[in-house]
């Protein structure tokens, strides 16, 4: 079987769904990507020769085949980007099967509404939109309350079926954009258990490497440090426990840091000297797990991030403020704090802080929560099972 993936973005070094997917594949089944050609999202610029190398060294690697296309608007955007000669080229490789990700992208919106893709192919697609991404301005509710209800009708008339990522966009799915529950399947995004594996020896060297007391408390925080995710957060709330922390106490940030947020945001004032900040640059998902093992607990403070079940993965507790896709993936390994409520954030992390066997009781159980939920090697046999199922196979799990 041929199964053919579009993403408008693929990038074979990255940790996005689809490279796990090519990861763990069935080789019985012909895997294809086709992506666009560009480059400029994560280094600025569109250098196909640097893409192309990695592409070649992916393909023998993962035992797969990747297209590329020229597109329109590709710099700096992630989705809604114009792939070029998009159908001419499906064509070419012939799929049997079209997994088109992200159902509100143009890219799924080109091959589900063109009458000659889907008598050809079976499709497929996705979504991975949550409530909190939406905002009330007449361009959203003119695009994902009406138009995508004519996607949705489509979807429904040909029996194309679509995965939910979490509870919260399948219901979005139904509500939203009117899809049938019957061509809704269930597939969450997870993490890799093999990349992200708790490894005392590593993280106790990086503890070395960073200069951090062997008997510190280390908190950790993940990501892009900018206002959208904004991590300062945690120094705001440290600075209301400041006066009850009374062991060594590490906050350690990792990734690249936005200029004038980081100035201006990422400041501690803080008078307790047994507290310590480190910062360091992004650093490439295959080394995450090093830190992961270095740290005691884990917060994001703001939106959603997989960096969650990647820590979990790790035996790592972490604290999420409260939405449903984070109450979902915490479900045994972590504990919500109230949406906004720096004083309720302060609260939770000193009760890591000061609690160790309650870390380690949510470390052990979100370890295994993930590993029955999340890994990304069953996520991905489940997903073809159902790909190659008469008629899309049956509902998924809702969870």
């Amino acid at each position: 079987m041929r199964i053919l993936h579009i993403e408008d973005r693929f990038h074979p070094l990255m940790g996005y769904q689809p490279n796990f997917f090519a990861k763990y594949h069935d080789p019985a089944h012909e895997f294809h990507i086709l992506s666009s050609n560009s480059f400029s999202i994560w280094d600025g610029t569109d250098r196909n020769y640097v893409l192309n190398e990695i592409d070649r060294e992916c393909e023998k690697k993962c035992g797969i085949h990747i297209h590329r296309v020229d597109a329109y608007w590709a710099q700096g955007r992630k989705f809604n980007i114009w792939l070029k000669g998009l159908c001419r080229t499906i064509n070419e490789i012939k799929p049997d099967i079209i997994y088109v990700h992200f159902i509100e992208t143009y890219t799924a919106t080109r091959v589900i509404l063109n009458p000659s893709m889907r008598r050809k192919y079976r499709v497929f697609t996705d979504t991975h939109n949550l409530l909190n991404q939406y905002n009330k301005s007449l361009k959203h509710f003119i695009y994902y309350r009406l138009f995508m209800r004519i996607i949705g009708h489509t979807v429904n008339l040909s029996g194309i079926k679509v995965f939910a990522t979490v509870k919260e966009n399948y219901r979005m799915l139904t509500d939203m954009y009117g899809i049938k529950e019957k061509n809704i399947l269930f597939s969450p995004i997870g993490t890799d258990l093999a990349r992200y594996r708790y490894d005392r020896q590593e993280g106790d060297l990086l503890r070395q490497d960073m200069g951090i007391l062997p008997e510190a408390i280390i908190l950790l925080y993940t990501g892009k440090i900018n206002q959208l995710k904004e991590p300062h957060l945690i120094l705001l709330a440290l600075q209301m426990i400041e006066n009850k922390i009374d062991q060594p106490l590490a906050v350690v940030f990792v990734g690249s840091r936005a200029s004038g947020y980081t100035e201006q945001y990422m400041t501690a004032n803080l008078k307790n000297n047994r507290i310590r900040i480190y910062y360091q640059d992004a650093v490439s998902s295959s080394h995450l797990y090093a830190f992961y093992s270095m740290a005691d607990m884990a917060v994001f403070p703001k939106e959603n991030t997989l960096s969650a079940l990647d820590a979990q993965a790790c035996c790592l507790p972490v604290i999420m403020n409260d939405e449903p896709t984070n109450r979902e993936r915490l479900e045994k390994g972590g504990i919500i704090f109230k949406k906004g409520d720096i004083n309720d954030l302060a609260e939770k992390m000193l009760m890591l802080i000061k609690n160790r066997e309650l870390r380690k009781q949510l470390g052990h159980a979100g370890y295994e929560f993930v590993k029955e939920i999340y890994d990304y090697r069953t996520i991905t046999r489940k997903m073809e099972a159902d790909l190659l199922a008469d008629g899309g196979g049956p509902r998924g799990d809702k969870r």
